[in-house]
């Protein structure tokens, strides 16, 4: 199987999106501490976007939960 998951653009200015070849069951976005500052679950789409916008510059760990797969980005804002 060919799983692929891109998170773009990176860096970003604010809108990231989250393209996948499987339905995405799960996006969790962390800060540079760990506290968790944003959750989409419960929808079964290939592509979303996380919005940013208002957050402060800085690095940002992405969580993307697909069927049986857990993968890790790290995003800047800048």
């Amino acid at each position: 199987e060919n799983r692929e998951i891109k998170v773009y653009p990176n860096p970003t200015t604010g809108m990231v999106t989250i393209q996948s070849t499987e339905n995405i069951q799960e996006i969790r976005v962390f800060d540079q501490t760990g506290r968790e500052i944003f959750i989409r679950e419960g929808f079964n789409e290939v592509q979303s976007l996380v919005d940013l916008t208002l957050f402060p510059l800085g690095a940002y760990h992405v969580q993307v939960m697909t069927v049986g797969q857990v993968t890790h980005y790290k995003i800047a804002k800048k």
